[in-house]
């Protein structure tokens, strides 16, 4: 049985993945003595902590070391602090995100070709010497995904003004707005936007575009969007039939800068408030005035369906 001196000799420590991407754990000590469910991916028998880590290969991203009962539990997805209850001898060890500055992945997409495979949160850097925090989605269309914008409740005001969505907003724990500094970062080269709306109803729906790019602030973050589309949520962002519906080429607008193609109308006001892309007004406003029965307009024309929204995502990946 391992002594509590062996917890400090151990650690920090690395091990070596497939992917030759060695990887720093460190303990996460607020876990001591509690047992984990969420995400198990599997439980083995381990007479070592170093037999323990080596079984967290493909597809897990955290374990858990008891020295007792000589187990060995490996989890995937993020890592929670929501425990099922007491344990003795449990500790639990997470990914030191140190490593991320050596390797500075540019984007998810970067990371998961890296063996980071868990959706989960990471650190990118767009730029060489500057960080930011995101949600990574690893699962869906092969994975890859940043994503740039995520709601998932109404406790975030997205009525922010051009400064705010310039440097982006909110928590990447829950809803954000990454910044249009880095979305113009982020696609300088060629870049695809899977964008999808989760209703209360528990259905999910999407569109799929397979050019998007946002030009810089002296351009007032120009979009840029084109096919080819798919999807299930269909094309309320390139709708060049109707008024409004087709936002390439269109300007960024916030509350404090009308940038829209509507003389003597202000649409990200008009409109619930909301920075946006906007033509005439819009089809599609996913960063709208939040509500749980119905929102203003934040994909035309699902608001006949008579259900709320739930949850919204923008994500971004490069070709």
């Amino acid at each position: 049985m391992m002594n509590k001196g062996f917890w400090g000799i151990i650690f920090p420590f690395l091990f070596q993945l497939s992917t030759s991407i060695s990887r720093r754990y460190t303990a996460k000590i607020d876990l001591d003595d509690k047992i984990l469910q969420e995400n198990l991916l599997a439980e083995y028998e381990a007479y070592s902590l170093i037999m323990c880590s080596a079984m967290c290969g493909l597809g897990c991203t955290y374990f858990g070391f008891n020295s007792q009962r000589q187990k060995c539990r490996v989890h995937t997805g993020c890592h929670s602090t929501n425990s099922a209850g007491p344990e003795g001898g449990w500790r639990y060890f997470i990914p030191d995100t140190e490593v991320l500055k050596n390797i500075r992945p540019m984007d998810c997409k970067s990371l998961l070709a890296d063996g980071f495979t868990a959706s989960c949160l990471y650190t990118i850097y767009p730029w060489y010497n500057r960080s930011v925090d995101v949600y990574c989605d690893m699962d869906i269309k092969d994975g890859g995904w940043t994503v740039i914008q995520r709601r998932i409740d109404g406790s975030t005001d997205f009525n922010r003004t051009w400064n705010e969505y310039k440097e982006g907003f909110g928590s990447v724990h829950s809803s954000y707005w990454i910044g249009n500094d880095v979305i113009h970062q982020l696609t300088k080269n060629k870049s695809s936007l899977y964008v999808s709306i989760t209703f209360t109803n528990g259905t999910t729906l999407y569109q799929q575009y397979g050019e998007f790019s946002v030009n810089n602030e002296e351009d007032k973050y120009r979009l840029y969007l084109a096919g080819p589309t798919e999807g299930t949520l269909g094309d309320s962002m390139l709708d060049s039939g109707s008024t409004g519906g087709d936002l390439s080429g269109m300007y960024f607008s916030t509350k404090d800068r009308d940038n829209d193609r509507w003389s003597g109308y202000h649409c990200a006001i008009g409109f619930g408030g909301g920075g946006w892309w906007f033509h005439a007004c819009c089809h599609a406003f996913l960063n709208g005035a939040w509500s749980s029965t119905s929102w203003n307009n934040p994909w035309y024309p699902l608001v006949s369906l008579g259900t709320g929204v739930k949850k919204t995502l923008m994500m971004i990946k490069p070709h």
